[in-house]
This record gives structure tokens, C-alpha cells and sequence, in this order.
């Protein structure tokens, strides 16, 4: 009897990301260590302070001449308003430094100490993360994403070009907000039938909820899984780019519709043009034939209600960070808030809420961790390492 050969398995995002910790940490001891000036902004103080890369600080004043001078293009108002709270390199100031190398058993105590102290010191984004997951398990649990995708796609139905625009654009908006991803596998089984009945075919529902998630998370704006903890681990506010970001997103979507859109309608009006039109047939007796009445669910008062409040806490997060100068703390204090709200107007019994909220905590927690881990680790790394010039290995914002 011959026994089979084991099928290779790619290891988990842990398992990648642990061994990327482990390359990092052997690159210390190959990399010629050195450092950059860095320059810092002490608000108590209104004056920059200049540290060397021997760790060696001096003091200048908080003025453009002083940044001109170093060659940091970024404006003063930047430092002086918050928006920039981490010290910044100084351009061309890299010079190698000696230190002493670590041994053995120097090097494992800080591998395995820097990922507790790392992940400890961003408790605050992960409690944040749990909580929104939670609101977002809720959020599903409601059926409010599901109805309201439903009821859209009642209304607009006959009006094929329109059809695209809305479901793209409102997916894409999910995917910019609070990385709407994964989530849209629900929407496939109710909008496959609409998108057929207007005689498109199966790939033009996938190319409209994929390329919606995927332009949507990819020009993330207010996302909290990628741009907020990113732009935290940098040290920037989330909102100084937004206005960039949003052009950013509005160009991917209209390119994004304008190329389903142009795909779509060439196989309404041929069908031989589709890409899977060996399918084609097939498909429109499947799907047409087993409309479910998830196609014909009614948008309820709690839904609606349900999704404005979810709404609603993100604009009072961006109006937090942006006039009052909000942290994790006070915007995770925000959705628990929503959560809270949810509970009476969810119309979901006490053990289908708690639930619901556990669970969303559970699909949203690993992503977290992941990212948590990684960008906790890197800055223990560009911090204690003996080869600091290895925090170019480092710039982890997004897993």
C-alpha cells in the first residue's frame, strides 16, 4: 500500500507573520547599525528637539527657519496643531553608529519581550477593534446591510446602468468607511438574480461587489482596520490626507464603473460576449429558478434606524479627531456608545445581541491581532534594536 504524498499547506497569516518577526530579528546582526536625526515637537515648550543618532539631544525654536534649515518639508502648523506628534526623520542625516552586538541570549529575550510589550502598549487599538467588530456583528445580525441591499435593488430594478453605479458605489463606501470586505459574500445570492433579470451575467455581479470592496478598502478614507491604526503607528492624524484620499477614491470608482459598466452592457446586448457564457444559461435557470425571498425582504424602521446609528458614529469619530482631537480611547467610547444604542432599536433578544457582538469580535479579532502584532513589534524593533537602520523592514501599516 502506497502512501500518499502530503499536500504542501500554506501556514496562517500568524505562522507568515512570526517568521517575518524572526527574519527581522536575524537582519540586526547583519545590517550596519546607524540611525537618523530625528525632530520632535515639545508643545509644553513651543521648540523642536533635535536628537542625533547617538541619542543625543539639543533644543531649537518652533519656527519655519528652523525647519527649512534641516530640510524638512512639512509645514510648522503640522507640528504646532497635533497633526504630527512623532518625531520625523531628518532628510539626509543617516550615519552609520557602533554598538555593541547582542548575544544569543540577548536577542531571544527581546524577541519575545518586545512582541508582550509591543501588543500591551496598543491595548487601546485593539479594544477598538473588538468593539467596532462587535457593532459590525450586530450590524448583520440585524439583516439591516442585507434588507437595505435588497430594497435598493427592488427599486432600481429595469434601470441595468444604474444598477451597477448604486451597488458599486454604496459597496465601495462600506469598503472606505469600515472595510466592508469579506461581508459582501451575503450580497451575491441577492443580487445574482437582479443583475440576471436585467441580462447581465453572473461575472458582472462579481466584477461590481469585488471591485467595490477592493477600490473601497484599497482608497480607504476613515477606515479604523487600515488608515486609523496606520496613521497612528506613523505617528500622523488620520484626517491630514483625506481630502486626497477621497479623489483617490472617487477616480478608482468612476474607472471602476465605467469598465463593469462598459463589460456588462456588451453582454446584455450579445450574450456570446460574456466570459462565461458556457454558463450562461445555466446560471439564469439556477438562480431565476430559486429566487428566495431574501430578494424580497422588507427594509424595516429598526434596520434603517439600525444603520443610521451606525452612521452616525462614524461622522461624531471624524468630528472627534478632527476638532477635538480624539484618541482610541474617546472613538472606541463612541461605538460602545452605538452598541449600546443598538440594543433597543436592533429588534434582536438579549442572548441574540450578546450574541451577535461576541461574534462580530471573533470575525474581526484575528485580522486585528495580526496587524496588532506586527506593527506592535516593529516599533519595539525601530526602538531597542541594535540595528535601528532595520525599521526600513518594519513599515508594516496594513495586514
Amino acid at each position: 500500500m502506497t502512501q500518499s504524498k502530503k499536500k504542501f499547506e500554506f501556514p496562517t497569516a500568524y505562522t507568515v507573520i512570526i517568521i517575518i518577526l524572526i527574519l527581522v530579528q536575524l537582519l540586526t546582526f547583519f545590517i550596519p547599525a546607524g540611525n537618523y536625526t530625528t525632530l520632535a515637537y515639545d508643545k509644553p515648550k513651543n521648540e523642536f528637539i533635535i536628537t542625533n543618532p547617538e541619542g543625543k539631544t539639543s533644543t531649537a525654536s518652533a519656527t519655519k527657519a528652523t525647519l527649512d534649515k534641516y530640510g524638512v518639508k512639512i509645514a510648522l502648523k503640522k507640528f504646532t496643531d497635533g497633526t504630527i506628534y512623532k518625531p520625523v526623520a531628518i532628510p539626509n542625516s543617516y550615519r552609520r553608529i557602533k554598538i555593541k552586538k547582542p548575544t544569543f541570549i540577548e536577542a531571544v529575550e527581546q524577541f519575545l519581550t518586545s512582541q508582550v510589550n509591543g501588543i500591551a502598549q496598543s491595548i487601546d487599538i485593539i479594544v477598538f477593534v473588538l468593539i467596532l467588530g462587535g457593532c459590525i456583528g450586530i450590524v448583520h445580525a440585524n439583516g439591516a446591510i442585507d434588507a437595505g441591499m435588497a430594497s435598493l435593488s427592488k427599486k432600481i430594478e429595469g434601470k441595468q446602468t444604474l444598477l451597477i453605479v448604486l451597488v458599486m458605489a454604496l459597496i465601495a463606501i462600506g469598503g472606505t468607511t469600515f472595510g466592508l470586505a469579506e461581508e459582501t459574500m451575503a450580497f451575491y445570492p441577492i443580487l445574482i438574480p437582479v443583475f440576471l433579470m436585467a441580462g447581465y451575467d453572473t461575472m458582472t455581479v462579481v466584477g461590481t461587489i469585488f471591485l467595490g470592496t477592493s477600490l473601497g478598502t484599497m482608497a480607504s478614507t476613515i477606515n479604523p482596520f487600515s488608515t486609523v491604526i496606520a496613521s497612528n503607528a506613523a505617528g500622523i492624524n488620520f484626517t491630514s490626507a483625506l481630502p486626497l484620499i477621497l479623489v483617490m477614491w472617487l477616480t478608482c470608482l468612476i474607472v471602476g464603473i465605467l469598465y463593469v459598466t462598459h463589460y456588462a452592457e456588451k453582454v446584455r446586448k450579445d450574450p456570446t460576449k460574456s466570459i462565461v457564457y458556457d454558463q450562461y444559461e445555466a446560471d439564469r435557470v439556477k438562480f431565476l429558478n430559486l429566487v428566495t425571498t431574501d430578494t424580497k425582504q422588507v427594509f424595516t424602521i429598526r434596520q434603517k434606524l439600525t444603520l443610521l446609528v451606525f452612521a452616525l458614529g462614524f461622522i461624531i469619530m471624524i468630528w472627534g479627531v478632527q476638532q477635538k482631537g480624539w484618541y482610541f480611547t474617546e472613538i472606541s467610547v463612541v461605538f460602545l456608545a452605538v452598541a449600546y444604542i443598538f440594543a433597543p432599536i436592533a429588534g434582536l433578544n438579549e442572548h441574540k445581541f450578546i450574541e451577535s457582538f461576541v461574534k462580530g469580535t471573533g470575525e474581526r479579532d484575528p485580522k486585528a491581532e495580526r496587524r496588532k502584532l506586527a506593527i506592535a513589534y516593529c516599533e519595539r524593533i525601530r526602538r531597542k534594536s541594535p540595528r535601528p537602520r532595520v525599521e526600513g523592514f518594519c513599515k508594516i501599516d496594513y495586514l
